[in-house]
């Protein structure tokens, strides 16, 4: 399950957009510690090739990818002095949804690039002090341990935090760093804000609807020059289009102009930003879809459906879905010779229909 926080600027209109990604069916909660009060929701990412493959199979059970989404009351300003909830709830997830209210009278596009690039910039000012907070302490700790005699591997992780704390306070983000493979792998270990892939919403008033392309290609410059992407969307237009029934919501939508909800929208941005593609596997017990990042080998991916697969590990067959769906059935596939047969170095490719062999 991939997860992603929400977070932005008081009244920018973060919970509703949450509200709308959730189609309302979100939950409220406390922390463990009961301290912090969260929205969590479940979606499913949509995959009309999941329900076709799905058909071949006639499975008892299908499961596509899922989305939890976490909306956090009030801002970050709170967690500056000292890392609380909030930040170690947003550690733990593989995104970051930030939201920029777009609700005042401007005169033009122009002003609202200028405003909402302001926005994010304060939010990404927050980040950096937050990762900034969690770095030094890091740090201050090595230096304690070592005694001013670190051994190999702390001097390896000094070095690697000094790296990150001199870009920081520059105000410059972990993921604009650039990074050996291995020090990327330790990186991943500290679960730093600024290192997340980050997806901008814009939430714009109902009557921008029909100018949203316009504001994300005004948005587009800054959302590459951070690594980010930019959307534009109506939260609140989006949260009435969520409690409609299907074919209301059909019919809502054409008339806006609108060829699908935003929930659509904001997964395939986030796949794009985490840089996932899908696989899938199928028998008649479950048909299923898997989101793992791209150039993943075989090995790999059989370690996300299970532990034991990836251990055990013998061969993949493989076939792409569309080249499956031509054919019409695994054994016509197989019959003609269609379905390849690799080791644990295949790299996995977007649609891949995949049935590992392994030793339990």
């Amino acid at each position: 399950m991939l997860k992603v926080g929400c977070i932005g600027p008081l009244l920018s209109g973060k919970t509703t957009l949450f509200k709308a990604l959730t189609f309302g069916h979100s939950q409220t909660a406390k922390t463990q510690a009961g301290h912090l009060e969260i929205h969590r929701g479940v979606v499913k990412v949509p995959d009309q090739k999941l329900f076709q493959l799905a058909q071949l199979y006639n499975p008892k059970k299908i499961s596509q990818v899922e989305i939890e989404y976490f909306d956090l009351v009030g801002t970050l300003e709170s967690e500056k002095k000292q890392e609380g909830e909030k930040t170690a709830i947003l550690r733990e997830c593989d995104e970051l949804v930030a939201v920029c209210g777009l609700f005042q009278n401007f005169s033009g596009l122009e002003q609202i690039q200028a405003f909402a690039r302001k926005e994010m910039e304060k939010v990404l000012a927050d980040l950096i002090v937050l990762d900034y907070i969690l770095v030094d302490k890091r740090l201050d700790r090595i230096r304690k341990q070592s005694k001013g005699i670190p051994v190999a591997q702390s001097k390896q992780e000094a070095d690697l935090l000094h790296k990150c704390l001199e870009g920081l306070d520059k105000q410059i983000p972990c993921r604009r760093i650039s990074f050996t493979p291995e020090e990327e792998k330790l990186l991943r270990g500290y679960a730093l804000l600024t290192a997340k892939p980050i997806l901008i919403i814009v939430n714009i008033d109902e009557k921008e609807i029909s100018c949203s392309s316009e504001i994300e290609k005004k948005l587009e410059g800054f959302a590459k020059e951070q690594g980010f992407m930019a959307l534009a969307v109506c939260a609140e237009m989006e949260l009435e289009l969520s409690e409609l029934e299907e074919q209301e919501r059909v019919d809502f939508m054409k008339d806006l102009g609108l060829s699908v909800p935003a929930a659509h929208r904001v997964a395939e941005a986030s796949y794009q930003l985490m840089n996932l593609i899908t696989f899938y596997t199928a028998n008649q017990n479950e048909v299923k879809a898997w989101a793992i990042p791209k150039s993943s080998k075989a090995l790999q991916a059989a370690g996300t459906v299970h532990s034991d697969m990836e251990k055990g590990f013998i061969k993949a067959e493989v076939i792409n879905i569309d080249r499956l769906f031509q054919l019409g059935s695994m054994h016509a596939a197989k019959e003609k010779g269609e379905v390849g047969l690799h080791g644990k170095e295949y790299v996995v490719q977007e649609g891949d229909v995949i049935f590992f062999r392994f030793n339990p």
